[in-house]
């Protein structure tokens, strides 16, 4: 498959499709990631698919160089609205551009 994003934007619809009618309770329910609920679980698959390389790394040095904070992070900061996200990044967000090689 040579472009992806039609894939992921339609994925993008269909997510938000399935989880628009949830009641507040519903956001609370137990995920199946131990700990976590569904409203953190989209709240996690928001703030990865807004991750650039440079947010990412800046991310990594201001948590320690721990991956399990920078996620804590970035769940918390999605959550910080107050009310579960409506959707996940829209299809108009763009892919991120391909890595370069580094010059040796």
């Amino acid at each position: 498959m040579s472009d992806i994003w039609p894939v992921v934007h339609a994925e993008r619809r269909a997510l938000v499709a399935d989880l628009a009618d949830l009641s507040p309770e519903q956001w609370r329910t137990p995920s199946l990631c131990a700990g976590w609920s569904v409203h953190d679980v989209l709240a996690h698959m928001v703030a990865t698919a807004k991750e650039t390389p440079s947010r990412f790394l800046a991310g990594m040095v201001t948590s320690g160089f721990r991956i399990s904070r920078l996620t804590e992070k970035g769940i918390a900061e999605e959550r910080s609205a107050g009310r579960p996200p409506r959707s996940p990044p829209s299809a108009r967000s763009r892919p991120p551009r391909p890595l370069r090689p580094v010059p040796r």
